[in-house]
């Protein structure tokens, strides 16, 4: 006769409590690890995004200068901290943008207006505008010649 050993079927499904608490524990400490770089990468990214408005709202107005868009000169004030203006019409017309509550004009390179003249939409200055958060800083430069340009976000 031919026997088998019996066999044993265990009728418990599921984690013990040791398996449980070390899932937690490496999931604890991958939050922990991560947290920071993801914070960080936040903020970066919304330092680049109100630089890229500041940048958009620039050209907006050389642009409307240059088509000479109700025949006015455009001028943009800034005004740390964190506010920075478009006056349309020298008597009127003003549109007022705030930043991000994180985030700060910390240097306009001595300047705090840039004026784009009629139909040619050459700024009357050049302009470095240096936005920063907490950890992050990039810069924004108009040069005489009209070009406007960004940098990179990077760590003060």
């Amino acid at each position: 006769m031919n026997r088998t050993a019996p066999v044993f079927i265990s009728k418990n499904k599921g984690f013990t409590f040791i398996e449980a608490i070390l899932v937690v524990v490496i999931l604890g400490i991958f939050l922990g690890l991560s947290t920071p770089y993801l914070l960080g990468a936040k903020e970066k990214l919304i330092l680049q995004t109100e630089q890229e408005k500041v940048i958009n709202n620039l050209k907006l107005a050389q642009q409307k200068a240059m088509a000479a868009y109700g025949g006015y000169a455009y001028k943009i004030s800034f005004l740390p901290p964190d506010t920075y203006a478009l006056n349309t019409d020298p008597e009127t017309n003003t549109e007022t943008y705030h930043l991000h509550p994180d985030i700060d004009i910390v240097s306009t390179g001595g300047e705090s207006e840039i004026i784009f003249s009629k139909v040619t939409g050459t700024p009357n200055i050049n302009l470095n505008l240096t936005l920063e958060s907490r950890r992050f800083r990039c810069e924004i430069t108009v040069t005489q010649g009209g070009l406007i340009a960004g940098t990179n976000p990077s760590k003060k």
